[in-house]
């Protein structure tokens, strides 16, 4: 398989990621089987990644995501994704299969943190540049 240049950035966000899940401290050369990894749920990404924005797993409307960007997110998302068994698989709500980083609670979080951030999209920047507003 050809790994991208990535792929050590790729592992250690991998293992913090599992090291948050099962409370333990994996070392970012653990090799996880494919069994470990094809037991993620949507849930577990998405509590680690709302922990690492908001500081907690389960933000409600008054937590503001200071400690990190939808940038940050939608990049542990790829890293995460590049190691899933069912990778090409959107996830499948009711069979509870398929790649859990491509589920609708782990891309919500994305947008609201896009949205609370006040985060403007590449096309967004573009109009306004060109429109000398921004």
């Amino acid at each position: 398989m050809n790994e991208p240049q990535q792929w050590a950035q790729y592992k250690r966000i991998l293992a913090a990621m599992m090291s948050y899940r099962d409370g333990m401290d994996y070392d970012f050369n653990f090799e996880f089987s494919q069994e470990q990894l094809g037991e993620l749920q949507p849930e577990d990404i998405y509590k680690w990644m709302a922990f690492k924005v908001y500081g907690r797993p389960d933000p409600n409307g008054n937590d503001n995501p200071t400690l990190g960007r939808s940038t940050s997110l939608q990049y542990y998302k790829k890293a995460l994704s590049y190691f899933m068994p069912n990778k090409l698989a959107s996830w499948n709500s009711l069979i509870r299969c398929g790649n859990p980083t491509r589920s609708i609670p782990v891309n919500e979080l994305i947008k609201a943190v896009k949205k609370e951030r006040g985060e403007k999209t590449r096309e967004k920047i573009s109009s306004s540049t060109a429109s000398g507003v921004g």
